[in-house]
């Protein structure tokens, strides 16, 4: 018995997945480009806590400590 799946088998077409993923990443950057918000900020986020993380520094902005 054949099993039947409902979504189309992706390893059975590389280049169309690769087409189809291709345009989604493209039309994603150009719509984040023309609103401006393609700065990567939830990278700096990330990049920051990690470092602070590794010298031991506390997990709060240097503007926001209080004192």
């Amino acid at each position: 018995m054949r099993n039947q799946h409902s979504l189309p088998s992706w390893h059975r077409y590389p280049g169309r997945f690769t087409i189809v993923f291709g345009v989604l990443l493209l039309a994603l950057f150009v719509i984040e480009h023309i609103n401006g918000r393609f700065w990567l900020n939830d990278f700096r986020v990330y990049y920051g806590a990690g470092e602070a993380l590794l010298k031991g520094d506390a997990l709060i902005w240097r503007g926001a400590r209080l004192g």
